[in-house]
């Protein structure tokens, strides 16, 4: 484990960086005010992100004002979540990079990404991975794109013939809690819909629409669940050469994908990490 401050670096720009186990507080204040307040949503940090305060395998970069007229304020920070994913490597998720509005344009990100490849191989992790919609902000820092997600809308082409027994339940439930999975940030809560071959997870926005997050079960088993309790219309988010889509389509509903997320992966052992499996959207950071 690494201490609770890991280093602490001053440099003529002012600002010092600190490297913590965890994710401390005021940091925590300025990941709520740039994904969440700025932008009208959110439940909780927690809610969101469920292993936030956990010290294990989770670290935060910050990067302090050290001339703040009132003390210290965090103006960037990123979290790395250590994730196996392998019995012999070991890969840092990378996310929830901000920086305060009075700071943005000065470098800080890429600043940060630099600070993020000092720890990665400080903790001999074999590669950072990130997910983005900028992943030009990235491949100067050699991040590679190695995957891409998409976000689509389904609509129902004809009334289902399916009726089956099926349970609801709130969302994450005892096993997603255990599993660290939390609300995805545009959502205020999920259901678990669950028959005896397949399960599958929505949530729904602030607005009412519901998206389609995750599923278990063979892709039929998916499909007739999906008919049978979904609405007319959804959202849902994808990997790259998922089989469900096909699957509804055979079964008349219109679903148009758009090009979403790009996973992007920086090597830091070798052997590069070559091929990652598909990793679940509410396992991200």
């Amino acid at each position: 484990m690494v201490n609770q401050e890991l280093k602490l670096v001053t440099d003529p720009s002012s600002l010092k960086v600190v490297v913590t186990s965890g994710v401390p507080a005021p940091a925590r204040e300025l990941l709520w005010e740039v994904f969440f307040a700025s932008r009208g949503r959110g439940v909780s940090l927690p809610a969101h992100f469920p292993w936030i305060d956990s010290t294990d395998n989770v670290f935060c970069i910050s990067l302090l004002d050290a001339h703040f007229p009132k003390g210290e304020k965090v103006i960037g920070a990123l979290v790395i979540k250590t994730v196996d994913v392998s019995m012999h490597q070991q890969v840092g998720f990378v996310g929830l990079v901000c920086v305060a509005e009075d700071w943005r344009g000065k470098n800080q990100s890429s600043r940060l990404l630099l600070e993020a490849t000092k720890l990665g191989q400080n903790l001999h992790l074999h590669a950072l991975v990130l997910w983005t919609q900028k992943p030009n902000v990235y491949i100067g820092q050699d991040f590679v794109i190695d995957g891409q997600d998409f976000f689509g809308c389904a609509l129902r082409g004809k009334k289902s013939i399916i009726t089956m027994a099926f349970t609801s339940e709130g969302w994450p439930d005892s096993t997603g809690i255990q599993n660290q999975q939390g609300l995805p940030p545009f959502s205020i809560g999920g259901r678990l819909i669950s028959t005896e071959h397949a399960k599958v997870v929505i949530v729904e926005s602030l607005d009412g629409d519901v998206t389609l997050v995750k599923w278990i079960g063979r892709k039929e088993d998916v499909a007739d669940l999906v008919e049978c309790a979904l609405p007319d219309k959804w959202g849902v988010n994808i990997s790259e050469g998922d089989a469900l889509v096909e699957e509804l389509r055979k079964r008349q509903f219109k679903i148009d994908l758009m090009p979403a997320a790009v996973r992007m992966v920086k090597n830091l052992k070798k052997p590069s990490i070559t091929l990652l499996n598909t990793i679940e959207f509410l396992d991200r950071v």
